[in-house]
């Protein structure tokens, strides 16, 4: 759910509906959540996993949603972001007697997660029923080498 709620608060910021595109996100987001879960509990590279998300997450909106890779980018980067500020205000706002380390690797992290889901889903929604957000001309940035480097 948290996969899907960024992903829609990403699209939501600059206009675009995510339900559009929920099937072929949601295939993507359970890989995700797979690949997520190897590198953090099987091999002990939780670094890496938010890098990595951050990728995958442009890599969908290039090829599903049809925005070209440096609109993808900044379209990620800044769902990302404003996503993990409301994670961070509403762990501070209403956990903030719970330390953070014990939200990480267990299921005391799952509450934090479905209120941050929640509030973020129905934030989406707001922004996308209301048309407030950015509208991009996303074919001002498409290069000719944008396939080319999503290949690579």
């Amino acid at each position: 759910m948290e996969s899907f709620t960024a992903f829609s608060l990403m699209l939501s910021i600059f206009r675009l509906k995510a339900t559009d595109y929920a099937w072929q996100a949601i295939v993507v987001m359970v890989i995700m959540s797979a690949q997520s879960y190897v590198l953090r509990e099987e091999l002990a590279l939780a670094v890496v996993v938010p890098i990595i998300s951050i990728l995958l997450y442009i890599f969908l909106i290039t090829t599903v949603v049809k925005v070209p890779i440096l609109w993808s980018s900044i379209i990620t980067i800044n769902g990302f972001s404003i996503y993990g500020v409301i994670q961070s205000l509403i762990l501070k706002s209403i956990f903030h007697d719970v330390p953070t380390i014990q939200f990480q690797g267990s299921a005391q992290g799952a509450p934090l997660q479905a209120i941050t889901s929640a509030i973020v889903l129905l934030l989406s929604w707001a922004l996308y029923k209301f048309g407030i957000g950015f509208m991009a001309d996303f074919e001002k940035l498409r290069f000719k080498w944008n396939i080319l480097l999503l290949v690579v």
